[in-house]
C-alpha cells in the first residue's frame, strides 16, 4: 500500500470514527435507539477500506465515547456493540457469503449479551429476572389502573393474574429470545449497510432471498435427536430440562414459520403476486394460529418433498 492510499484510508477511518461518536451521542442525548446500527459505518467502511482501518475507527470511537460520555457508556459500546461491528466487519473484509456475515455477527452479540448480564448480575448486583419482573409489573399496574376505572371486575382480576405468567413465559425463554434478538441485530445492521453502501456504490454480497431459504435436510432428524435427549434427562432429573424443552420447541417453531414463509413467497413469485398482497397474506399467516399451523405442517412436508426442488437446484 502506497503512502497516498495508506493517508486516504487513515483520513476516512478518522471521519467514520467521527460518525461512531456522534451516533453515540445522539444515542445518549437524543435518539435513545440509534446505538442499535451503530455497527452500520465499520460494515460499509470495512468493504471499502478493510478490516484494519475498520476495527481502528471503532476503538478510536470507543475511546472518545469513554472520555466524552463516561466510562459507564464506554463500557456499555464496548461490551454490547464493538464485538458486533468488529466480528462482521472482519468477515465481509474475508469476502465470507452474507448469511456467514449474520452468523459471526449474531454469534458475537450473543455473547456480548450473555457477558452484559453475567455483569450485571455478579459485579452490579442486578439480575436480569429481576429487571424483567419489575417491568412487567409495572406495565400491569398502569393498565389495572386503567382499567380500574373503567373496567369490570372480571377484567380487574384477569389483569392481576397475567403478570405471573407472562414472567414466567419471558424468563423461561429468555435463551431463545436473546438469540432472536442477537439474529434480528445483525441482520438489521447487515441489511441498512448493504442498501447504503450501494449509495457509494460499495458492493457488499447479497443476502440470499427468502424464496430460496430451506433448512437442512437433516433438521427434523436433530430436532428428534435432542427431544429424545431432553426427555431422558429429565428422567435424570437434569437441572431446567423443563426450560429447555420450551426453548427448543420455540426454535422449531420459528424455523418452521420461516420455512412455511419462504415457500409462499416462492409461489407468489412464480404467480406474480404483487409487494402489497405478499405483505398482507404474510401478516395473514403470522397473525392466524390455524393457518400458521398449516403452513407449519406444509413447511415439514417440503423438508421432505422438496417442493421448490431446492436441491436439485444446488
Amino acid at each position: 500500500m502506497n503512502r497516498n492510499t495508506k493517508t486516504s484510508s487513515l483520513t476516512e477511518a478518522a471521519m467514520i470514527c467521527g460518525v461512531l461518536v456522534i451516533m453515540a451521542m445522539l444515542s445518549a442525548y437524543i435518539f435513545p435507539f440509534i446505538d442499535f446500527f451503530f455497527p452500520v459505518p465499520a460494515l460499509i467502511f470495512s468493504r471499502r477500506r478493510g478490516f484494519k482501518y475498520s476495527s481502528l475507527a471503532v476503538v478510536a470511537a470507543l475511546i472518545i465515547v469513554t472520555i466524552i460520555l463516561g466510562p459507564i457508556n464506554g463500557l456499555n459500546y464496548l461490551i454490547l456493540y464493538a464485538p458486533i461491528a468488529i466480528a462482521m466487519s472482519y468477515l465481509i473484509d474475508k469476502d465470507k457469503k452474507a448469511s456467514t456475515v449474520l452468523i459471526g455477527g449474531a454469534v458475537a452479540t450473543l455473547i456480548s449479551v450473555v457477558v452484559s448480564l453475567f455483569i450485571l448480575d455478579k459485579i452490579v448486583g442486578v439480575g436480569v429476572t429481576e429487571q424483567i419482573t419489575a417491568y412487567i409489573k409495572e406495565i400491569f399496574d398502569m393498565q389495572e389502573k386503567i382499567i380500574n376505572s373503567i373496567g369490570s371486575k372480571e377484567q380487574i382480576e384477569l389483569i392481576k393474574e397475567m403478570p405471573e405468567v407472562i414472567i414466567e413465559l419471558v424468563v423461561n425463554l429468555l435463551p431463545v429470545i436473546i438469540m432472536a434478538m442477537s439474529l434480528a441485530l445483525a441482520y438489521i445492521n447487515y441489511v441498512i449497510a448493504q442498501k447504503l453502501a450501494l449509495r457509494f456504490k460499495i458492493e457488499m454480497k447479497q443476502l440470499k432471498d427468502i424464496a430460496f431459504f430451506s433448512l437442512p435436510r437433516n433438521f427434523m432428524i436433530s430436532i428428534a435427536f435432542f427431544f429424545i435427549l431432553s426427555y431422558v434427562l429429565r428422567g435424570f432429573n437434569f437441572p431446567n430440562i423443563d426450560v429447555i424443552i420450551s426453548n427448543i420447541v420455540v426454535i422449531v417453531q420459528i424455523a418452521l414459520i420461516l420455512q412455511g414463509l419462504a415457500l409462499a413467497k416462492f409461489y407468489m413469485a412464480q404467480k406474480r403476486v404483487n409487494g402489497f398482497l405478499r405483505v398482507i397474506v404474510f401478516i395473514f399467516i403470522i397473525f392466524n394460529p390455524i393457518i400458521m399451523s398449516i403452513m407449519t405442517a406444509i413447511a415439514i412436508a417440503d423438508l421432505i418433498f422438496d417442493f421448490r426442488k431446492l436441491r436439485t437446484r444446488t
